[in-house]
């Protein structure tokens, strides 16, 4: 062993030896930049590429369809961030599969709805009408759906949401509170599938 190691010291004595360190992967805010097309599309995103895990999805503008088995991941999705802006989402394809490591805000200070018919979604914790003046609204619907969300789902925090479920599956693991803060409107319709929660 102690030969080894001398020969290791000799070796790099007499050797330029270079390092390269790749950098580490950033989380980076990917904005939606065109009117409608698909989610798979990196040229739908602005920087251009794909939301990945670390990536906060914002769209404040037209309408994401989400028409893909190959499954997503980000962060965090907002539709309807700012004042004004008006996002949507609509995920209608048996099959596809989307992984939101945290919070899904629809209608954070604008106007934001998703949409879902078909495939399977995950999140950490759902906000409709997150703050005043914002407003949102999922539906689920369809045989094939499937919606989870691990932590709160807030139907009206501060601003106005609507939740209205008319098929599919919701698994709702902790709590869902409908028109919490002062002065918002919370509104929460279920007509048909399945919804499972432990909340009050």
């Amino acid at each position: 062993m102690e030969a080894t190691q001398r020969t290791i010291r000799l070796w790099l004595v007499g050797t330029t030896a270079v390092l390269v360190f790749a950098p580490l992967a950033s989380a980076v805010d990917k904005e939606w930049y065109v009117q409608e097309g698909a989610w798979n599309d990196p040229s739908n995103w602005r920087p251009v590429g794909v939301p990945v895990s670390d990536d906060t999805a914002i769209v404040d503008q037209g309408e994401v369809q989400f028409n893909t088995t190959t499954p997503a991941q980000c962060a965090r999705l907002t539709f309807g961030s700012a004042g004004g802006s008006i996002g949507r989402m609509l995920m209608d394809y048996s099959g596809a599969n989307l992984h939101v490591g945290g919070t899904m805000f629809v209608g954070d200070a604008g106007v934001g709805s998703y949409v879902q018919t078909a495939g399977s979604a995950y999140f950490v914790q759902v906000h409709l009408g997150e703050s005043s003046g914002g407003d949102g609204y999922v539906s689920l619907g369809g045989s094939e759906s499937y919606f989870r969300s691990t932590n709160w789902v807030y139907v009206g925090d501060r601003g106005r949401g609507t939740f209205v479920q008319t098929g599919g599956s919701s698994d709702l693991i902790s709590c869902i509170g409908v028109g919490l803060g002062t002065g918002s409107f919370g509104l929460c319709v279920i007509s048909g599938g399945t919804m499972n929660t432990d909340g009050e």
